[in-house]
């Protein structure tokens, strides 16, 4: 099995899975958004892809406080990054 196999494997995992799965890159853009996640929301996968999950999809009394989650979680993957480029151990 090579890598693009597991990749469409997981990919497919993912789509198909029971419950609401979503990702999103370092600036907060949707870019990941399974089967479920659209039965949940009824937002379709191509509806979100690449919009700002927090500023168009998290009503405004709850987007602070979740920006804020996204900031820290975007910081300590690049503070893992930075370990792990630099041959350290990554902190987990």
């Amino acid at each position: 099995m090579g890598a693009p196999f597991l990749e469409g494997e997981y990919a497919r995992l993912i789509d198909k899975a029971n419950a609401p799965i979503f990702g999103i890159d370092v600036s907060g853009r949707v870019n990941v958004w399974n089967q479920k996640a659209s039965q949940v929301t009824g937002f379709t996968a191509e509806g979100v892809m690449g919009r700002n999950l927090v500023r168009e999809f998290i009503t405004q009394d709850y987007q602070e406080s979740v920006e804020e989650v996204r900031e820290r979680a975007s910081e300590r993957a690049r503070e893992t990054r930075r370990a792990t480029d630099s041959s350290r151990r990554a902190p987990l």
